[in-house]
């Protein structure tokens, strides 16, 4: 079924490749009022062994891209960012005869900046992120575990979160500083004050004790963190189809947390696009998200994404 469904999407692709996409502006050219832009990319594999005697396991694999914006922007000083992301990702490996995510990631963001002058902004901005489906945690052979309390035993996967669980909120207000502002180099830095919550109803995470053989897995519970924010964004366009962006936010509380700390939040995303053509383009991402709250280690994402993508608007 699924080998059908990848045949009958490429198939449905190659054609409209023909009929759209568009060059996206630069800033520069970008005019005044509400610009739009709908993003839309994908890829899909498929590998199948009958009788190779090299050996090789039959796997399945579709990703879905799209990025959706409205920006505007005004003579008089106003400035008001939109920006909606999802990447989605499916694994099947044939031997386990079903499909597991890969991707899975949903992020929201709406920053309004005002320009005192072209250097000093002040900005309000709001966030969110979570994920679509359901998180497992698999495991090679069948492992006895221990989910806040419950012990389970002899199982091949572990239910770490839900659909839209867990939600992480952001605020932020503050200044901006504008380094640099140019067509091809953008460099921005900013200082404010802000909150954090997670909103969660059955988020685990693993903390193991050694001194047991269960696998023990913690609840994590609802927070809500106010403090100070800092960061920056860097966007560098080196070549003509060639551009590397790093965003980093950092939060530190001044509430003393559940846990009896001062907690602290980073989210540093990083992304290296190479464009083929109008049409297809490489894609290397590596994320960081430090979260004390949630674990007391640095959470590492890295992805390589050959795409087909299309320009709506």
């Amino acid at each position: 079924m699924i080998r059908k469904m990848l045949i009958i999407f490429l198939i449905t692709l190659l054609p409209l490749s023909g009929a759209l996409g568009e060059e996206e502006k630069t800033d520069t050219e970008q005019e005044q009022g509400m610009q739009y832009k709908v993003m839309l990319g994908a890829n899909a594999s498929y590998n199948h062994y009958d009788n190779w005697t090299a050996g090789g396991v039959s796997t399945s694999t579709f990703n879905l891209l799209s990025e959706l914006a409205a920006n505007y922007k005004s003579s008089h000083q106003h400035e008001w960012f939109n920006t909606l992301k999802l990447e989605y990702g499916l694994t099947r490996i044939e031997v386990d005869d079903e499909c597991r995510k890969s991707i899975d990631k949903l992020t929201f963001e709406s920053k309004y900046l005002f320009a005192l002058t072209n250097t000093w902004k002040p900005y309000l901005r709001v966030a969110a992120r979570t994920q679509l489906a359901k998180g497992y945690e698999y495991f090679d052979e069948l492992q006895s575990v221990n989910l806040a309390g419950e012990s389970v035993e002899n199982v091949e996967k572990v239910n770490l979160t839900q659909g839209f669980d867990p939600f992480f909120i952001e605020e932020g207000a503050g200044i901006a500083f504008i380094l640099l502002s140019e067509e091809k180099k953008s460099l921005d830095f900013f200082l404010g004050v802000g909150g954090r919550q997670l909103v969660t109803s059955e988020y685990y995470v693993f903390s193991d004790d050694e001194t047991t053989t269960a696998l023990e897995y913690i609840l994590i519970e609802d927070y809500t963190d106010f403090g100070t924010e800092a960061g920056f964004n860097l966007k560098w366009v080196f070549y003509e189809n060639m551009a590397f962006s790093s965003n980093l936010k950092f939060f530190y509380a001044l509430n003393e947390g559940d846990n009896d700390k001062y907690n602290s939040v980073t989210n540093w995303e990083n992304a290296l696009s190479l464009t083929v053509n109008k049409y297809v383009s490489v894609t290397a991402t590596a994320d960081m998200i430090y979260d004390t709250n949630v674990l007391e280690m640095a959470q590492w994402r890295q992805v390589l994404l050959v795409n087909l993508t299309f320009q709506l608007l």
